[in-house]
C-alpha cells in the first residue's frame, strides 16, 4: 500500500478493512448559538481517538472568520498552542496563533459571504483518554466562495493543549463569543479504534 502524504487520511477508514470510525453523536443546529460543545466525551473511552466532522457559518460581517476549540472548559491563557498552514490557490500561508485561550482550528465563513456557503472540516483527537501525555489536534477544512474570481480556501491546522487530563469536552467557539453560529450548522463526533 502507498503511505498517505503527511498521513491526513490515515484515520479515515481508507486502509481496505472496512469503516474505522464509529458514529457517536450528532449536533444540528435549529437556532443560533454562540458555541457548540460536545460533553460527556469520558463515555467513549473505549475508542482511542475522537474525530469531528462539521460544516459551519457564522453570522459576523465579514467574509471569513476564524474558528476556535476549546479542551474541557478551559479558556485562559497559556494552556494551548496551534499552528496553520493554509492556502487559497495562488499563495500560501503560515503562522502561530495567538490565542493562547483556545487553539485555532478552521476558517468558517460570515455574513458577507455568499448565501448558503459553508465550511467543511475533519477534526482528529489524538489519545483522547490518555492521560500520561498531552493532547494533540490535526484539522483539516476548507471553504468556497460563490463567486470563482475569490476562490476558496483550504487548511491545515495542528493544536497542542497543554495539560495531560483526559479530554471530556470539546467547545467550538465562534470568534472568541463574539460571533453566531447560524442555524443548519451540523457536527458528528466518531470514534476509532
Amino acid at each position: 500500500m502507498t503511505p498517505l502524504p503527511l498521513g491526513i487520511l490515515a484515520l479515515a477508514g481508507v486502509t481496505g478493512g472496512g469503516a474505522a470510525y464509529e458514529l457517536l453523536e450528532t449536533t444540528t443546529l435549529n437556532s443560533g448559538a454562540s458555541s457548540i460543545t460536545f460533553s460527556g466525551l469520558s463515555a467513549y473511552s473505549d475508542f482511542k481517538h475522537l474525530q469531528i466532522r462539521g460544516t459551519q457559518r457564522l453570522t459576523g460581517p465579514s467574509t471569513l472568520w476564524s474558528g476556535y476549540a476549546i479542551l474541557n472548559g478551559v479558556s485562559t491563557s497559556g494552556n494551548y498552542t496551534s499552528h496553520f498552514l493554509g492556502g487559497n490557490g495562488s499563495s500560501v500561508y503560515t503562522g502561530q496563533s495567538t490565542h493562547t485561550d483556545k487553539m485555532q482550528m478552521t476558517e468558517i465563513p460570515g455574513a458577507d459571504n455568499t448565501s448558503g456557503i459553508f465550511n467543511s472540516f475533519v477534526m482528529d483527537i489524538f489519545d483522547f483518554a490518555d492521560s500520561s501525555k498531552n493532547t494533540t489536534i490535526r484539522n483539516l477544512g476548507g471553504v468556497n466562495y460563490a463567486n470563482p474570481s475569490t476562490g476558496g480556501r483550504i487548511t491545515l491546522n495542528s493544536g497542542l493543549y497543554l495539560s495531560t487530563n483526559p479530554i471530556t469536552s470539546v467547545t467550538f467557539d465562534a470568534f472568541a463569543g463574539t460571533q453566531t453560529f447560524i442555524a443548519g450548522c451540523r457536527l458528528s463526533i466518531y470514534g476509532g479504534k
